[in-house]
């Protein structure tokens, strides 16, 4: 779990800079620390999306290799052409593309516009573009198409069309679940417009480059495709706006890392708050699921214990 969540953040931090982070940087070990410091903090329910093993595995595992799948779009030389990397890649994107059903189009629609893009500029995609590409689709598909859906949930996804879920939501419902998914981010977006402007004043946009407002719209737009997807589930609860709030956190670390990146001071600043803030969340979250952990451990050594048909009565 350890090791995917700190893949997940260094992953992230490589969509934010458009390269693999180098540590021994301020500025890339900041946007690591930034990343990971707002989704601990803005996600809802993070606690359980990284402790609780089927949310962990589902939601958390699934972004880290769908971002991993599609970082030859976003980054330049070897990892985008090198042969090399096409197994990763191809994992990558298999594993990524078979995690859940809710960010699987996003992905797909984010790699077809690309290639649409590179074509208006008649260039072709990279080779390890088109891996990643052909193996997320692939996967998708299979995961899409798969014959146990029409048995998860007691058969859910059987009883109602994706039409009919948004229908019988109607509009308020649905407006209220897009609206919960990007409360986190634009919440965080416009605190951190008022903080910058405060100290630095208005020449903070300025150093926004036009490439890196651009990253930053495209990254809030795919959060929103995501939180659209959503609405044809037939279930609803904020671990599926997971992804959609971390790529609308990430929107704004490359807005802040923008800002920041002539400013070494108030970066050195800047980065201690983010591990701080990052540290406090582990510090807070460890104890109280280690303490959960043994509790449900001592629940299930009862019930295993039990013969069948037995009563058991467990503590609140």
């Amino acid at each position: 779990a350890t090791t995917f969540t700190v893949l997940l953040f260094l992953t992230a931090g490589a969509h934010i800079l458009g390269r693999w982070p180098r540590l021994k940087s301020p500025i890339d070990t900041f946007a690591v620390f930034c990343i990971a410091a707002l989704v601990f903090w803005c996600a809802p329910h993070a606690g359980e999306m990284f402790f609780y093993r089927p949310f962990l595995t589902n939601y958390v595992y699934g972004l880290t290799f769908t971002l991993l799948a599609l970082l030859p779009l976003r980054t330049t030389g070897a990892l985008a052409t090198d042969w090399r990397f096409s197994p990763a890649v191809f994992l990558a994107g298999a594993l990524g593309g078979m995690s859940n059903e809710h960010t699987g189009p996003a992905a797909i629609a984010i790699f077809a516009a690309a290639f649409l893009w590179r074509y208006r500029q008649s260039t072709s995609p990279t080779l390890n573009q088109l891996v990643g590409a052909i193996a997320f689709t692939s996967a998708y598909l299979y995961l899409f198409f798969a014959p146990g859906q029409s048995a998860r949930y007691e058969g859910l996804a059987t009883k109602t069309s994706l039409f009919d879920n948004v229908w019988q939501r109607g509009w308020v419902g649905n407006l209220w679940i897009l609206i919960r998914a990007a409360l986190p981010y634009t919440t965080t977006l416009t605190i951190l417009v008022i903080v910058l402007r405060l100290a630095i004043g208005r020449g903070w946009f300025q150093a926004v480059s036009s490439s890196q407002r651009v990253v930053a719209f495209l990254m809030l737009l795919a959060a929103q495709a995501i939180a659209l997807t959503t609405l044809a589930s037939p279930i609803t609860g904020d671990r599926l706006s997971f992804a959609s709030t971390t790529l609308g956190l990430m929107a704004a670390v490359v807005v802040l890392v923008a800002a920041l990146s002539n400013q070494p001071r108030r970066t050195g600043q800047a980065m201690l708050v983010a591990a701080a803030t990052a540290f406090a969340f582990l510090g807070w979250c460890l104890p109280i699921y280690q303490t959960t952990h043994n509790e449900f451990q001592l629940r299930a050594k009862r019930l295993l214990n039990q013969r069948d048909r037995d009563l058991v009565l467990m503590e609140p």
